[in-house]
């Protein structure tokens, strides 16, 4: 009777191979929006910078230049 119920939870190599394919889709996706939210973050210091007259100091610290 174990024998039966050890059985039935072993998952066959297609049930392992989606249970990873997901869990790695989920970090890829993670890390994406992860990029996305820097690389907009970074685009909108870089326009606040290049907007700044001369004199004034940018969002980020620095003198901005024109």
């Amino acid at each position: 009777m174990a024998e039966a119920a050890t059985t039935s939870r072993r998952s066959n190599p297609t049930e392992k191979r989606a249970v990873t394919d997901a869990a790695a889709q989920a970090i890829i996706d993670q890390e994406t929006a992860e990029r996305e939210q820097k690389t907009e973050r970074l685009r909108a210091l870089r326009l606040a910078k290049t907007i700044a007259p001369t004199g004034q100091t940018a969002p980020d610290g620095n003198e901005a230049v024109s």
